[in-house]
């Protein structure tokens, strides 16, 4: 079977999807290919206020109202209340010595809280990405996008058209968008060097992330500790919270 469309996108992260919506919007006949199948684990993100305005300006742009919610809390929280979320008022670091417990002193010498919105209506958002890769995806199929999960790709055959084959499926485009992200499909498939294992920017630093519940905010732990937050601007966790330790 062979599918056609004016362009082929690679990966159905948020990116991706947000990708073909707009495209396809815009005229052209859009294939969008995941290897996965929503939802599923993503490394999360949080918004700014800056990816704010361009995310609702390009909402607006091309007639993406299921999406525009995503831009503020507020919105957020009473048009898909059961997409999980958190508020982010801005962001938080508190200062830790090791092998001693946390301590805070009158002149807060220890905590930073920089408040970057003036409300939880108005402000940012920390996003449970499953759940806002699934939105994404949605509104690519709604907006007319060939949507194929579980697909992978696995060869290339031609490059004028773009011919690329999945199984028992050959896509055909006239452009294709690799928007996987560090799998670097395209490249791959091409034979081209990465980028990343070259670049003078590579560091050594290694990251860990997961999703955890039942865990004890850090406002509740002050309350324990007996370290009063009243002057706080925000309660510390609605924010990207920052533990800061020597070294790290």
């Amino acid at each position: 079977m062979t599918i056609q469309s004016d362009i082929l996108i690679l990966g159905g992260g948020f990116s991706g999807s947000l990708t073909a919506a707009i495209l396809q919007k815009s005229g052209f006949e859009c294939t969008l290919v995941d290897r996965g199948i929503h939802p599923r684990f993503a490394i999360g993100e949080s918004s700014t206020p800056i990816a704010n305005l361009i995310l609702s300006d390009l909402c607006d742009r091309y007639e993406l109202p299921r999406i525009k919610p995503l831009t503020k809390y507020g919105s957020w929280k009473q048009t898909y209340p059961l997409i999980p979320r958190g508020p982010k008022r801005g962001f938080s670091y508190f200062q830790h010595k090791a092998g001693e417990p946390f301590r805070a002193t009158t002149d807060h010498a220890t905590e930073l809280l920089v408040a970057a919105s003036a409300s939880y209506e108005t402000s940012d958002t920390n996003w449970l990405r499953s759940a806002v890769d699934q939105l994404f995806w949605e509104e690519a199929a709604s907006a007319g996008v060939h949507c194929l999960p579980l697909t992978n790709i696995t060869q290339i055959t031609s490059r004028k058209p773009w011919r690329l084959t999945a199984g028992d499926i050959e896509f055909e485009a006239k452009f294709v968008i690799d928007a996987t992200g560090q799998a670097r499909l395209l490249p791959r498939l091409l034979g081209l060097p990465s980028y990343t294992s070259s670049h003078w920017l590579k560091t050594n630093t290694r990251a860990l992330y997961g999703h955890f519940e039942n865990v004890q905010s850090w406002s509740e732990t002050l309350q324990v500790m007996q370290i009063p937050d009243t002057d706080h601007p925000f309660q510390s966790e609605h924010s990207a919270l920052h533990d800061l330790i020597d070294g790290g």
